[in-house]
């Protein structure tokens, strides 16, 4: 069985170096700070236009990407999964629209910081298609929009509640610690 999990935000906690580096760059534009506190993306957050939120990605995500720190739990789970016989896909939204090299990027953390895996996916905007298409049994994402949609493929789908979130659909598993996967992957 595969279990296809998401790279940025759910196996790494980049969300408070990255909103600092948001807080920074928003200063050089209009200085406002968040004014949409509901939103859970940092361009709508600071009501960037796309220009200047693929400005930022470009320009300052990189890096907060080469120093994330691993989610609390990370590694001992995949490391128990894998024990369990999974096979481990990373599935990563990281484009070539952002980065020079994603893959290279992604795949040096991974090793770096020895992470168990079998495959790496990149550019994968579309994880509903890379599920099906890798043929994933459970997926684990912080995008709630990426898990419903991959939940309907009836695949097992978790999101790691990261506290962008107030509910979350039925469809869909919350879970706070990666650790959790064990009590429902079996």
């Amino acid at each position: 069985m595969k279990i296809g999990i998401d790279l940025d935000d759910t196996l790494t906690d980049i969300q408070d170096d990255l909103l600092k580096l948001a807080f920074k760059y928003d200063k050089t534009l209009r200085g406002k700070g968040i004014v949409n506190f509901d939103k859970a993306l940092l361009g709508e957050k600071f009501d960037w236009s796309s220009e200047e939120r693929d400005y930022f990605l470009k320009n300052y995500r990189l890096e907060v990407v080469k120093k994330a720190r691993l989610r609390i739990n990370a590694l001992e789970t995949l490391n128990e999964l894998k024990r369990r016989g999974y096979e481990i896909v990373i599935i990563t939204a990281r484009s070539d629209k952002y980065y020079s090299n994603p893959y290279q990027i992604s795949y040096d953390y991974l090793v770096q910081k020895k992470i168990p895996f079998d495959k790496l996916i990149v550019n994968s905007l579309d994880k509903r298609k890379v599920c099906e298409e890798e043929n994933i049994s459970y997926f684990i994402d912080d995008n709630l929009a990426n898990c419903l949609n991959v939940a309907t493929l009836n695949i097992k789908v978790f999101c790691l509640d990261i506290g962008l979130y107030k509910s979350i659909s039925s469809e869909v598993i919350k879970i706070s610690d990666l650790k959790e996967l064990l009590e429902y992957i079996r």
